[in-house]
């Protein structure tokens, strides 16, 4: 039986809510609509969202065997950890391509916005790649997604109105929140209901302190509390334990910076079975418990009466 959340479901497929009221409208008068929508949804949205989100949402959630006419399709790729490599941007574009090879996309922390740079960068590169910006207007987003920018990363001090909406024409750019670990509860609670595609954990990844218990407990949080594909920053040190680490409390995804060890990690990451995972994550692990008002009690003189 398949089973899925609207938050799951808005992240690949990004429909109305209207959209979503309909088909959930179909689908409790008519229960074998369910199978038509997972016949052509796909081909319906191909072209919708960020090819990163699209990788994120496929390779780390194991898809159940469909029934009806999709029967005889292939087996699908088993779940794996995916591989982001950051840098500035290169003196020459030409060897970008070089220099990242073995990454499943690439983020670019610093870059000239030029749109005759970007579409270089996107000829450049094979794999999806996106840019890390602190805030940006939508007169400067344009260009930026039509050179062939596949998602952004902002922190959450950027502008809300700054970022494209579900219904907007840009929505196609993967959206990515950076957090850091420590963020409380109250506000993991409400990241599964942003208009955002995934989470990028982005603390710096220092030796010592990186998969000690203390940081293992806050990075579990994050997986049992968001919905949401989730990405890491690491070292680029980690072996196939420390991978398989990352998947069993959640992780969808690793980045690190570009250097001699990402042909090392992508190594590691392509020998490295993954099991599968104990639990879905919860779209709220901790429920909101609304505080009754309590009458006040009677005083003495009150009973005395």
């Amino acid at each position: 039986m398949l089973v899925f959340s609207y938050q799951e479901l808005n992240i690949k497929y990004k429909l109305s809510a209207d959209c979503w009221a309909l088909i959930a409208l179909f689908i409790s008068f008519s229960p074998p609509f369910v199978f038509v929508l997972y016949y052509f949804l796909p081909s319906l949205t191909e072209d919708v969202m960020s090819k990163l989100i699209d990788k994120l949402c496929e390779m780390t959630r194991i898809t159940p065997q469909p029934m009806g006419f999709r029967t005889a399709r292939s087996a699908a790729a088993k779940p794996r950890l995916l591989l982001v490599t950051c840098l500035p941007e290169p003196e020459a574009i030409d060897r970008l391509a070089e220099v990242t090879s073995g990454a499943d996309a690439v983020l670019l922390t610093t870059v000239n916005s030029s749109t005759r740079n970007l579409r270089k960068i996107n000829e450049a590169l094979s794999v999806p790649w996106g840019l890390s910006l602190p805030d940006i207007g939508k007169k400067g987003l344009e260009p930026i997604v039509e050179a062939g920018c596949d998602f952004l990363v902002f922190p959450p001090g950027t502008r809300v109105l700054a970022v494209p909406k579900d219904d907007d024409d840009e929505c196609k750019v993967g959206r990515i929140l950076q957090v850091a670990s420590t963020f409380d509860e109250n506000l993991l609670r409400v990241i599964n209901e942003l208009a955002i595609d995934a989470v990028y954990i982005a603390d710096e990844p220092e030796a010592e302190s990186f998969l000690t218990w203390q940081h293992v407990m806050l990075l579990q949080r994050f997986g049992l509390m968001v919905a949401k594909p989730i990405l890491v920053r690491a070292p680029d040190s980690l072996g196939e334990d420390g991978l398989q680490l990352l998947w069993e409390v959640g992780m969808d995804g690793v980045v690190i910076e570009c250097g001699p060890g990402l042909a090392a990690l992508r190594e590691s990451l392509d020998k490295v079975t993954l099991p599968a995972r104990k639990r879905r994550r919860a779209e709220a692990l901790v429920p909101f418990v609304k505080e009754e008002a309590v009458e006040p009690e009677l005083g003495e003189e009150e009973e005395e009466e």
